[in-house]
C-alpha cells in the first residue's frame, strides 16, 4: 500500500473546495496533536499575506483549531459567536 503525501492531499482538498465554493482566497492545513495548524496550502493569497495573518491575526481567529476544540468540546460544528475564549 502506498502513502499519499500530505501536500498532495491538501492540494486536492483545496482544489475541490474552491470548485464548490466561490472564494477568492483559502487555506488548507493539517492539525497536529497540540492543535497547531501546519503544512499550509494556499489558494489566491501570497506568502506575505499568509505570513501577516500568522504573525498578527491568527491568535484572534475563531476557527483556529485550538479555539474550536476548547469552545466546542463534544459538538461537531463551529457556529457564529464561537470566537476565542475571553481573557480572564
Amino acid at each position: 500500500m502506498s502513502v499519499i503525501p500530505t501536500q498532495d492531499i491538501a492540494g486536492q482538498c483545496l482544489h475541490a473546495f474552491t470548485q464548490l465554493v466561490p472564494v477568492s482566497r483559502a487555506a488548507f492545513y493539517c492539525v497536529d496533536r497540540q492543535l497547531q495548524a501546519h503544512d499550509f496550502s494556499l489558494h489566491g493569497m501570497s506568502g506575505d499575506m499568509h505570513r501577516d495573518y500568522l504573525d498578527n491575526y491568527r491568535q484572534f481567529d475563531p476557527l483556529q483549531p485550538r479555539h474550536c476544540a476548547s469552545r466546542r468540546a463534544g459538538r461537531g460544528a463551529v457556529g457564529p459567536g464561537d470566537g476565542p475564549p475571553a481573557a480572564a
